[in-house]
Formats: structure tokens, sequence, C-alpha cells
């Protein structure tokens, strides 16, 4: 599953990064760098956003658990249509997860997050957003001092509402993702994303 998944974000961001004859040829049109660079700017959007994610759930040996996630993710959008933009974007997550009840362990880690995104806007302020990202962990268990680390592939699949100032540039928008590649005896991996957008 995670091999496909790959293989089709791949294939998307190949197919998006190089551009038709048509667009190659407007390109070839414009007269001086000053005009180049003026549209390079509007075709870019920029995002801020903000990651709150929690539930609880029944790890393998049926042990009841909790899952609270709260961050930040910087992202850069380039309009590729009016409609469709893709670029990277980062996160910089703290978590807290405790097993039992009452807790007999507790985690404390930070995630950093690294992939790229693509997102579909509709005429109604509603997009859809696409997502694959590589995911580095580092954690400690509160009572015992253990320390890990790790690595994980997530694949997010998402829809949202996005809403300018009228007249404006800037704007907000808050959306809901689902981690298709999330294990099954994990929290239900949904998670609610908020934050502003520039030039969107």
């Amino acid at each position: 599953m995670k091999q496909i998944i790959r293989i089709a974000f791949l294939l998307l961001v190949v197919a998006i990064a190089f551009p038709n004859e048509a667009q190659a040829q407007r390109k070839k049109k414009k007269s001086s760098k000053s005009e180049s660079s003026f549209d390079l700017k509007k075709q870019l959007w920029y995002g801020g956003g903000f990651i709150l994610g929690f539930g609880s759930y029944q790890n393998q040996f049926s042990i009841p658990a909790s899952s609270f996630q709260v961050g930040v993710s910087p992202m850069v959008g380039y309009k590729i249509t009016p409609w469709l933009s893709a670029g990277p974007r980062l996160d910089f997550t703290y978590s807290n997860e405790r097993i039992g009840n009452p807790a007999f362990a507790k985690y404390n880690g930070f995630l950093y997050g690294v992939g790229p995104f693509i997102r579909a806007k509709t005429n109604f302020k509603v997009f859809g957003h696409f997502e694959y990202q590589l995911l580095f962990l580092t954690e400690k268990e509160k009572n015992t001092g253990e320390k890990r680390s790790d690595s994980t592939e997530r694949a997010f699949v998402g829809v949202g509402y996005n809403d300018t100032a009228p007249r404006g540039l800037w704007g907000y928008e808050i959306y809901v993702t689902y981690d298709v590649l999330a294990p099954t005896d994990g929290p239900i991996p949904l998670g609610y994303r908020f934050g502003i957008t520039y030039n969107f």
C-alpha cells in the first residue's frame, strides 16, 4: 500500500512540475525579467498552519490509551492553475501519549515532518488537500527517562474551508485530514488543522 501511494504521488508531482508546451510558449513571450519576477510573486501563496489532534484507542494488548498533538506547519504553494497548487510543507509538532487507565506510561515527544502537498480549490471556498510526509520522531518516557527515535511515512487526504477578507490577500482556513497509512491498532488517524493564508 505504501509503495503504491509513493508511486502515485511521485507521478502526480512530476506531472505538475513540468509545464505543457502551451505554458512554455507563453513563458517565452515574457519581455523582461521584472515581469517574470512579478508574475512569480503572484503565483506564490503562503500558509501558517496550526495542528490539533487527539484521540483514544486500545493498543495491540487491548490496553486503553490516549494521545494528543499540537503544532505549527509553515507551507508555500505555487499556483499551477487558478484552482490547483503544489509545494512543500513542514511540520513541528509536540505529542503526548498515555498508556493505561490510570496511566502507567507517559510519553512526551517532538515530531518533525517534511513533504510535498497538492491542493485543489473550488468555487465555494472549499478545497481538497493531498499530502505525502516523512516524519521523524524523538520521544521520552516520563517515568523511566527512556528515549527513542523513529521515522515513518504519512499520506493525508483531506477537505477544508478557506475564506479571504473582501478585496484582501489574507485569509483563514480550517481543514480535516485522514492518514491512509496509519496503523490499524492506533487511534483513528484524523487531524484537525487551522491557520492563516496569504494570496491563496
